[in-house]
């Protein structure tokens, strides 16, 4: 979106200097920057011709303000217009800042920001409301205030071509008559910037002073917003108490506008009991009082809405939720978005469900009674009385925030041609509504054969139903849902999915999902026999290509077989039976004994592991071996089917020299690629070689030529939890953090000079290091590293800079990132740092010091040779989203389980 900065301007080429020199200072600059000189006779257009950037500059006869203003809406090609006082000026991260909101708010209208208010004598904070959550306050509190200001305000300048421009009868307050014509459109949004962004200059010659003010057009405006928001039903339905309230305060507000008429008009019509001696002896004097300001004519309103016809149908299902139901429906009623119908179907509740839902009192709302039928017939009853083109279902015990549609119809009208919407996350809450902080997040999928497949594998919906936009012709074309009791969208996409098209909603998040023990997702037997029944059902009528993934190297019917065995292990005494009598007798016979896979790994390793263990255990007997003992070795190879060795290391070289007895799997790290015995090692005996990453499986293919006439070598990375580590928007920052072990190999010594280089050009920045000294091989005891460490802090005087956190767990460690902005890394030998790559899922930016093949793991411009290309990396281009996509794109947990399957 284009941002066009606009000043009109008269006689006041002091400040005018200062106002442009700070859009110079800014940090992004704007596409187009307007100044309309209001017939100035002063050197106005000398510094403007001075300016070092371009302005469209139009000088006009002296008009007046909204005349100025409406000749810089013509001249204007933004999208967005900022309007700028000539004797204002902004922040430098003002144009930086409106940009990122447009982007987080695209459905925002107006952005306007928080001020600071300086003069000669003083400077002070001012802040404003954000209406964005409140927005059919706004015109009440417009009666009595502005709501926000108009200098820095950011327009779309769309609203102009619909509204109108500024009203030329009004020589001041034409932007007060502008906004308060909008805050009665209840589909024009507001949003604040909460940042201050513009210093407001106040000085003598200023037009909104109070010296001297003409209020007749104030006076207008709040007579006009009275008569809109106050209506005689209104005001008949409003209690003795809430109209003296209401009528002192709007005699109050035509007092300080000096409308003294108008002002005894409301004051005398206070009940008789509230009226004190002071106020008796006001009325008194204003009695007799003619006064009253002129009429101003205010711009016809425009007939036409400003949005177009609803889009959007939300539908409820409830039966017996009276608990629960007002707070949903008061969830989906306050949405910042709100043009849509809401459809809301009580299957025969036998509480006061409905007497709840009737109780509201909102012309969207549509009760819809059907018997008690199950909530699969009252969704199909909602999608067929629909009538627009897509669809919502939220459930009656569910919550959603109130941005959460705005943001859904944004993805719908960026991305027209699918059919169905999806959020990136479902945030869980408890019964009693307590958010927590566990959520369930929804993969993207690059077409509909990995949809089907994980349907399939995973023996469950692996797209939400609720809190998702649908298409309706979906329904029209494909079919309802089937009348189960429970899992009725699961049986939709097992049927349907290939033939819809997916749409997942990056990053959003906002529906909040109520646990407890009525909801329809814990009818676990019952769910059993509707996916097992369901997932055979796949078998029968889809090709093998929806449901075996390419990558897995077994027939059809093995996988099949396998799926359902291992659901009815994982769901034994639970409805498992449902899935056991699908799988085939000798199948079944040959499952009965699983294969035993044992682990070889030291105890320290098994944190790293523990996402490898747990979907290992799922289809293996799988037991773990203490490396460090001398007879676990012996033990695991007698008693295991598949042996995995986490480390090529010393045990490796003893099981290759033996006979060959099961099959054998092993991880090489880096650490390993530096042994001194590897040739030593029977390489052809080990059936899988996993490389965690590619430039030390080249490397040690150039070292062991033997190597590459094996088949048996493969690049995988251990996968990252996408859940665990949750992403947030970032942007450029003084926090740095270091994770890993304070050794010699993670050259702890660089590190200490960037943090003395990079803390000597701004105090700001900060160091939060996690990790523990440790022995590596260079050293022979941790204490050298350490004194080291903090000898060298000392000397540099670094020592309010760093924060050492030492070892903690992860989820403490997570918690304590929520504000990093860089993640560095100083090793000189690696081979696929996971710390940084779960930062980089978090939306931190990777700062990576080149050790051999960084290049070949991260791109380039993340890396750096030197110190002196630190800064440039800090300052350069901060893009939070693309760092998580790259975590997304190739170190995703679910392509490594996949993997898994296949090579074992």
């Amino acid at each position: 979106m284009d941002i066009s900065i606009v000043i009109f301007t008269h006689n006041r080429a002091n400040f005018l200097k200062e106002s442009l020199a700070s859009v110079r200072d800014q940090k992004s600059m704007p596409d187009q920057v307007v100044v309309i000189d209001d017939g100035s006779t002063d050197n106005t257009e000398e510094v403007v011709k001075d300016s070092p950037f371009e302005i469209d500059y139009l000088k006009i006869d002296h008009s007046g303000a909204p005349i100025a203003r409406n000749r810089g809406i013509e001249i204007a090609k933004g999208d967005f217009i900022l309007w700028l006082g000539d004797d204002d000026t902004l922040n430098s991260d003002a144009i930086l800042q409106y940009r990122k909101y447009i982007k987080e708010y695209p459905e925002v209208d107006i952005f306007y920001c928080n001020y600071n208010i300086f003069s000669e004598e003083r400077s002070y904070r001012h802040n404003y409301k954000d209406w964005y959550y409140d927005r059919k306050s706004l015109g009440f509190e417009l009666i009595y205030r502005a709501g926000f200001g108009d200098p820095a305000s950011l327009v779309r300048k769309e609203i102009y071509k619909h509204f109108g421009n500024y009203n030329p009868q009004f020589s001041r307050a034409q932007d007060y008559e502008f906004w308060c014509r909008l805050a009665m459109d209840m589909s024009v949004t507001f949003k604040l910037v909460p940042k201050v962004l513009l210093n407001y200059r106040v000085h003598e010659n200023q037009l909104s002073g109070d010296g001297g003010k003409d209020y007749s057009y104030d006076v207008a405006v709040v007579k006009n917003l009275i008569k809109k928001l106050y209506p005689k039903n209104v005001l008949d339905r409003m209690n003795i108490k809430e109209k003296d309230s209401l009528f002192l305060n709007l005699g109050s507000r035509f007092l300080k506008l000096n409308d003294l008429k108008t002002a005894y008009y409301y004051l005398n019509t206070i009940s008789e009991n509230l009226k004190n001696e002071q106020l008796k002896n006001l009325l008194g004097s204003l009695k007799n009082e003619k006064k009253e300001v002129d009429f101003k004519e205010l711009l016809p309103p425009n007939p036409k809405p400003y949005r177009g016809s609803k889009i959007l149908t939300v539908f409820m299902v409830t039966y017996n939720q009276a608990k629960y139901i007002r707070e949903a429906i008061e969830s989906v009623l306050s949405q910042s978005f709100c043009h849509f119908d809401f459809l809301i179907v009580d299957d025969g509740s036998t509480d006061n469900t409905l007497d709840i839902i009737k109780s509201f009192d909102d012309d969207r709302i549509k009760v819809l009674e059907q018997n008690h039928k199950g909530f699969a017939e009252g969704m199909n009853l909602a999608i067929e009385k629909s009538k627009t083109t897509f669809v919502i279902g939220i459930d009656s015990d569910d919550i959603i925030e109130k941005e959460y549609l705005s943001k859904l119809i944004y993805c719908v009208k960026k991305y027209p041609n699918f059919d169905y919407y999806y959020p990136h996350f479902l945030t869980l809450m408890s019964s009693d509504g307590v958010v927590t902080n566990e959520s369930w997040e929804y993969k993207t999928y690059r077409n509909n054969e990995e949809i089907s497949q994980d349907l399939f594998a995973k023996a469950a919906s692996v797209i939400p139903n609720s809190g998702s936009i649908k298409r309706k012709d979906i329904f029209k074309n494909l079919g309802k849902y089937d009348s189960v009791s429970t899992c009725e969208d699961y049986l939709f996409l097992t049927k349907f999915s290939h033939k819809i098209r997916f749409k997942r909603c990056n990053n959003l998040k906002g529906y909040y999902y109520r646990r407890h023990g009525n909801s329809n997702s814990q009818k676990t037997k019952e769910r059993c026999k509707v996916n097992s029944k369901a997932m055979f059902d796949m078998i029968q009528n889809l090709d093998k290509r929806y449901i075996l993934p390419k990558n897995v190297d077994i027939d059809l019917k093995t996988y099949c077989n396998e799926i359902f065995y291992r659901y009815y292990r994982d769901w034994e005494n639970r409805g498992g039976e449902y899935f056991l009598k699908y799988v085939d007798q000798k199948s079944k016979l040959l499952n009965e004994r699983r294969k035993k896979l044992g682990v070889l790994a030291q105890n320290n390793n098994l944190n790293f592991m523990k996402n490898t263990i747990s979907h290992l255990k799922k289809r293996y007997d799988l037991k773990v071996y203490d490396a460090t003992k001398s007879e676990s070795l012996a033990l695991a190879y007698k008693e295991s089917d598949i042996l995995w060795l986490e480390w090529a290391d010393f045990n490796l070289l003893q099981i290759s020299q033996l006979p060959k007895k099961c099959k054998l799997i092993t991880r090489l790290h880096s650490y390993e690629a530096y042994l001194p015995y590897l040739d030593s090692i029977e390489w052809q005996k080990v059936d899988k070689i996993i490389f965690i990453s590619p430039q030390i499986m080249e490397y040690l293919k150039s070292k062991l030529p033997t190597l590459n006439n094996l088949d048996t070598l493969v690049y995988q990375s251990e996968g990252i939890n996408l859940n665990r580590f949750k992403f947030k928007e970032r942007t450029h920052g003084f926090n740095f953090a270091y994770i890993g072990h304070l050794i010699q190999t993670k050259n702890i010594s660089l590190l200490l000079q960037i943090i003395k280089m990079v803390t000597e050009k701004d105090s700001r920045y900060r160091f939060d290091i996690f990790g523990k000294f440790a022995l590596d091989g260079g050293s022979i005891s941790k204490e050298i590293p350490e004194r080291y460490f903090h000898n060298q802090v000392k000397r540099l005087k670094l020592e309010k800079f760093i924060t050492l956190h030492g070892h903690i767990d992860q989820d403490t460690m997570i918690k304590r990132l929520e504000n990093t902005n860089y993640i560095i890394s100083t090793s000189y030998r690696e081979g696929l740092p996971f710390n940084i790559l779960e930062c980089m899922a978090m939306g931190i930016k990777p700062i990576i010091h080149s050790w051999p093949g960084a290049e070949i793991c991260f791109d380039e411009k993340f890396i750096f040779d030197y110190m002196g290309e630190i800064f440039e990396m800090i300052k350069g281009e901060y893009e939070s989203k693309s760092y998580r996509k790259f975590v997304e794109e190739n170190h995703n947990l679910d392509d490594y389980f996949k993997f898994l399957d296949s090579i074992i």
